[in-house]
Order: structure tokens, then sequence, then C-alpha cells
């Protein structure tokens, strides 16, 4: 029998808000890497008929450029649309507990805010990302919950 071949594809594209400002840090090679927690709603139907929102809070990695750009837009609340790709990572707590984060390695980043006057931003990152970077891992960088402080508004996208 042939071996079943496939392509390796890790994809993932999300709209939603940042529940945080975003803060560039650099790694010791001098890399600038931004850790900022996104927040994306699905919403569905339950047994009762009934709209439900169910919100999915992850962390996002911006490297490079994609950190360093715009920077002053990204502020609690923005919308945004990201692509990239989907990656887990392990680390231990100061207290010795391992932990698995999964998070986002933007590769694009869609700012939908407008400004007065203006059309939406749109801010594509075409820059490559070497596998060779990586960033420290947070203490304690497990995902937590949040509150979405703008329940119930119609969002543009």
């Amino acid at each position: 029998m042939a071996e079943l071949r496939f392509p390796n594809i890790n994809l993932v594209v999300l709209s939603g808000r940042l529940v945080e400002d975003a803060v560039v840090r650099y790694t010791p090679q001098g890399t600038p890497v931004c850790n900022v927690r996104f927040a994306s709603d699905r919403n569905y139907r339950n047994a009762q008929g009934q709209w439900v929102k169910e919100p999915l809070f992850i962390s996002l990695v911006l490297y490079r450029g994609v950190a360093e750009r715009d920077i002053g837009k990204l502020k609690r609340g923005t919308p945004l649309i990201v692509e990239g790709s989907l990656r887990s990572r392990e680390f231990e707590t100061r207290e010795g507990q391992k932990r698995t984060v999964f998070e986002i390695v933007v590769r694009r980043l869609h700012i939908l805010e407008k400004g007065q006057g203006e059309e939406p931003v749109y801010a594509p990152e075409e820059e490559e990302l070497s596998d060779e970077i990586t960033a420290e891992p947070d203490e304690g960088g497990g995902i937590t919950g949040g509150k979405n402080d703008e329940e119930g508004e119609d969002l543009p996208f």
C-alpha cells in the first residue's frame, strides 16, 4: 500500500478585538516581538433557538515589522483580522507546573478601525518569518478569560 501524502497546512484567519494594549519588547538578538491577547466570538443558536456568543481568548505573537508598525493603533478594543499559523509551546511555572499555551504567530494584520472621516485602515504584512526566531516564554503565559466590554455591538465584519 502506498504511503498517504498530504500537504502541511497551518493557516488561521480570525476576526475580533484586542483585549489589551500591545507593547513591543525585544529579544536578546534585537528582534522586535509583541505578545498581545485577542478575543474572537463564535455565534451560534442553542437548542432553544436563541443566539449565543462563545468567546475565544487567544494570544497573538507579532514579530519584526508586524510588531513595530502601527503599534500606536493596537490598543484595547481595536478591531482586527489576523492571519497566521497556530503553534503550541510548553513552559514551566515558578511553582514547577508544566503548562501548554496555544497562540497565533501573526503573518498579516488588518486593522479595521476608522479614523475621523477615513476609510478603514488595511495594513497587510508581507514579511516572511524565519523559523529560527523564537520569543522568550512569558511567566505564567497561560490563556485566561476576559470580558468583551462591547457586548451586543454589531461588528463591521
